[in-house]
């Protein structure tokens, strides 16, 4: 670059960056984009709930992951959106878990993160199951919190704010519940795999399932209708709790993904139909 730079500088030639220019074209979705994401979230949510249903098949992450990834692919016209992550009880702190072979345990959660590529979009998706069908009292707890958080962080979701400007909404809304429900609740305790803060809570889902200006993945970029982000609020370390004069210990991870579509009015949860809910989980999960 400075040598090209500098054979321009005697002709009178300037280079300018095109960056902004490319990713204002880029980021925002044309129509038959968004209908691709929309085919691609059908797909995941088809495939999600096959896998609730034969959830006590399943004795290892291979196995859940194996089934995840072909209930997705056999409906689509494209490959995973990238490689699905299956993280039994504590793996689930691991971030990007990549080793997906140990066996599932009896009351324990199972983090997967997952999706799919029709046509030229995807879908990116992490939802948290109890592995045995029920939540304790303390993962529900827990769970609920990060819920919760999305919720939260979702009313700050609109056309003219940046990721950047709302991003510490859900972490700062997951410390104060720790304190509130847990601590002050239950006099219970906990200890953070991290500072608060354990990863982004959205990026720009295009072409690329990270999609965004390399380096920054444009968190400075308002948002505009037609853009799409992830919404990615997680729980990671260790906690203890005595609910109904019972110990409950648990060092587990928690995410919650869905992916939204940016509006004129705010944002469309194209994620909506995909299980989520403590109630609806276990529901499908029995």
């Amino acid at each position: 670059k400075r040598e090209l730079l500098k054979a321009l500088r005697p002709l009178g030639v300037a280079l300018k960056s095109a960056a902004d220019l490319h990713w204002s074209l880029r980021l925002p979705l044309e129509a038959e984009r968004i209908r691709d994401a929309e085919s691609a979230q059908a797909v995941t949510e088809h495939a999600f709930r096959v896998v609730l249903s034969e959830m006590k098949s399943f004795k290892t992450e291979r196995d859940l992951g194996l089934k995840l990834d072909y209930e997705m692919q056999r409906e689509s016209d494209g490959d995973l959106a990238f490689p699905t992550i299956v993280a039994g009880g504590e793996n689930a702190c691991c971030l990007h878990y990549v080793k997906k072979d140990e066996h599932l345990k009896a009351g324990e959660l199972v983090l997967l993160d997952f999706g799919i590529r029709i046509g030229t979009l995807h879908s990116d998706i992490s939802r948290t199951v109890p592995i045995s069908g029920k939540f304790n009292p303390l993962q529900k707890m827990l769970y609920q919190i990060v819920l919760d958080s999305a919720r939260e962080y979702q009313k700050h979701v609109r056309p003219g704010v940046s990721l950047k400007e709302i991003g510490n909404v859900p972490w700062e809304y997951i410390m104060q519940e720790l304190e509130t429900r847990l601590v002050k609740g239950y006099k219970g305790t906990y200890k953070l795999l991290y500072d608060k803060r354990p990863h982004g809570v959205s990026h720009f889902i295009g072409e690329q399932i990270h999609e965004g200006e390399p380096g920054t993945r444009s968190l400075e970029t308002v948002l505009r209708p037609g853009m799409l982000i992830s919404c990615e609020p997680g729980l990671y370390g260790e906690f203890k709790a005595t609910i109904g004069g019972k110990v409950y210990r648990e060092k587990i991870g928690i995410r919650i993904e869905d992916d939204l579509l940016i509006t004129k009015g705010g944002f469309t949860n194209i994620s909506e139909n995909i299980p989520k809910t403590v109630e609806d989980l276990e529901t499908l999960l029995r």
